[in-house]
């Protein structure tokens, strides 16, 4: 029998077969993608073929760090069909692998084989649009990704560079700015908008405030302005600043390029060519705005400075002023315009009297925390001697000068000065006690009087008003009617929500309190009313607290009559639907040092029904975990 030759024969087919196959068989090696949710996850290849997908990741994290890949994990191409997990290596799906004293661990993930001719898939870790885990969107599967499309005209700038920093326009109105994030997909849950107004009309929030994005990827701000105003955006989990302007009547337009951000925030790819700025920019100031973004030169902290707690405030203010200088020849070799320039040197004024006014705290920590200096040495006169010797170097440096300038309004660091220093110190390093400066201060007082003390203008108000631009007189009145519109209702509730304070020694205040609402889960929450973390909280955790009032949940709010106008806890406290308690401060920080052992508010205490304290949180808490928190005292 020839049975040799057949042997032989099949066999040369299986190798061919399987050359073939090998042929067919293709890999992308470190595929650019538009967004990644996990640090430290990247896909180092793609190898597609007929017969499996596959795709090799590594994560780097900490050693001994826990990481596993849900079995639900799945490829999907943009608009058609998912591709399920089959198998994997280096890891068994749904189960927690440690990460080695490396920190790095490699796996692959085999798919179902991608049709022919996609272009690109997400990874994700959960189909579930609720709850998805890791997830990397866009991943490339034809090579690097295509030019990022933008509305015609935008990132068509200006190139006149020689022109100098306009006057800001004084115009009252609305303004509006819309955040486009380039490639969104619905699937990208973990991105987030954020923003700030940085004018002299600011409200009591210190923190960006988040706004929602549609199914597009826009969001969208709309707010009153009375001049030109700068204002800050973030896309998070990204840190970097955006920085446009906002004018009465006008639109900005912003273009965020979440491509670039991911892969400056890539381990592996950020090594690669730069897919562009972070952001493209259309309306008032978009050469300034683009600039401005593209070059961020932040001071480095201060308070970690080897040997600092050697150094006498004369060295410090020394290697400040150094630092200002040098950051100002970092600018003189940037290629932007003239406007910009002028911008940067405001700012980078603003930045050295910010560091010269740490600049007490810092020297003295530095000495407590490194033994250099006991806490008998830490007398109210070395730390006032240390303050003088920096509000001398402040005076003598020039740059309280900027905050007089026309123009200061265009910087983002100018609002935050405005009323810091006491007059007589700033007439006498401006040379005047006239200008811009001045203006907006005035201005800036009698707003927060409006909007952080919740107190209406008076005549006398009403006076120092008509010394300012119509702007801003429109802008103070516009404030001034809806907090009289606003201001008799929540006065009411307010009064029909106080209650009378027990007859208790301090000891026993929180728990007397508490023991009125048992058989009831009870939230304490203790603020005041110029917190801004603590009116922030309220704002963002609003719609939880209706829900959860209606299940059974008691808030009940511990303010203090020392920290809190009368006028300012009326209004803000008849927007909150509970229990409250004005008490004084001895009390106030009795119940906060001595009961929660907290050092400030926001403070919350959460009780069971049983009333059994379940545990503290002192500081802020987004709306995610307060709700956490409000649903575990219901289990029990």
């Amino acid at each position: 029998m020839k049975t040799k030759p057949i042997r032989s024969l099949l066999t040369l087919m299986a190798v061919l077969c399987a050359a073939s196959a090998m042929a067919r068989a293709r890999t992308i090696a470190r595929p650019q993608y538009v967004w990644n949710s996990t640090e430290g996850l990247e896909v180092e290849s793609i190898t597609l073929s007929d017969t499996a997908t596959t795709v090799a990741i590594l994560y780097t994290g900490r050693p001994k760090e826990r990481f596993s890949i849900a079995p639900t994990t799945a490829l999907t191409a943009t608009g058609g069909p998912s591709y399920p997990l089959l198998r994997a290596y280096g890891i068994e799906p749904g189960k927690k692998v440690r990460l080695p004293e490396s920190g790095q661990l490699r796996l692959s993930l085999v798919f179902k084989p991608v049709a022919e001719g996609t272009s690109k898939v997400t990874l994700c870790e959960t189909a579930t649009p609720r709850k998805r885990g890791k997830t990397i969107a866009g991943i490339r599967l034809d090579g690097q990704l295509p030019p990022l499309a933008l509305p015609k005209g935008v990132g068509e700038l200006p190139d006149d560079t020689a022109s100098p920093l306009p006057e800001p326009t004084y115009k009252y109105g609305v303004a509006k700015v819309n955040i486009h994030l380039q490639e969104y997909q619905p699937s990208m849950d973990g991105i987030s908008v954020r923003w700030k107004q940085l004018g002299i009309f600011q409200p009591n929030i210190s923190v960006l405030q988040p706004v929602g994005i549609d199914s597009t990827g826009c969001s969208t701000v709309s707010l009153p302005v009375a001049a030109t105003t700068p204002l800050v955006f973030r896309a998070s989990p990204w840190p970097y600043d955006i920085i446009c302007y906002a004018e009465a009547g006008r639109t900005t337009d912003i273009y965020v390029s979440l491509r670039e951000l991911s892969r400056r925030s890539s381990a592996l790819h950020k090594g690669d060519r730069s897919h562009g700025p972070i952001a493209y920019f259309s309306g008032p100031h978009a050469l300034l705005a683009q600039e401005l973004t593209d070059n961020p030169n932040p001071w480095l902290s201060l308070w970690n400075q080897e040997g600092i707690e050697h150094w006498s405030a004369e060295r410090y203010a020394e290697h400040v002023e150094n630092l200002h200088r040098e950051r100002s020849r970092r600018w003189g070799k940037l290629p932007v315009s003239r406007a910009t320039r002028e911008v940067e040197a405001m700012t980078n004024d603003f930045e050295l009297l910010s560091n010269l006014e740490m600049g007490t705290a810092a020297l003295r920590n530095a000495r407590l925390n490194n033994g250099v200096m006991s806490s008998e040495e830490d007398t109210q006169e070395f730390y006032y001697s240390l303050q003088d010797s920096m509000r001398s170097h402040m005076k003598s440096c020039g740059a309280l000068k900027s905050l007089n300038n026309p123009k200061a309004l265009f910087s983002t660091g100018y609002s935050s000065w405005i009323g810091f220093y006491p007059d007589d110190m700033l007439i006498k390093a401006f040379g005047t006690n006239k200008g811009t400066y001045f203006t907006d201060k005035k201005a800036g007082d009698l707003f927060q009087k409006i909007a952080w003390e919740h107190t209406a203008l008076t005549a006398a108000d009403r006076q120092t008003m008509d010394s300012l631009p119509a702007s801003y007189r429109e802008y103070l009145e516009e404030a001034n009617d809806s907090l009289l519109q606003e201001k008799a209702d929540r006065e009411r509730r307010a009064m029909a929500m106080l209650r009378q304070t027990p007859a208790a020694p301090d000891s026993l205040l929180l728990d007397s309190i508490v023991a009125r609402y048992k058989g009831k889960a009870v939230v304490v929450d203790m603020w005041y009313t110029r917190c801004g973390h603590c009116i922030r909280g309220f704002q963002d955790t609003k719609a939880i607290r209706d829900e959860m009032a209606g299940r059974g949940v008691v808030f009940v709010y511990l303010d203090n009559t020392d920290w809190s106008s009368t006028d300012a806890w009326k209004y803000l406290a008849g927007d909150l639907k509970g229990e409250h308690y004005r008490l004084p401060l001895r009390q106030w920080k009795h119940i906060l040092e001595n009961d929660y052992h907290g050092t400030g508010a926001p403070t919350y205490g959460f009780y069971y029904r049983t009333g059994r304290l379940r545990n503290v949180h002192c500081g802020y808490m987004d709306a995610p975990l307060y709700k956490k928190q409000l649903t575990k005292l219901l289990e029990k």
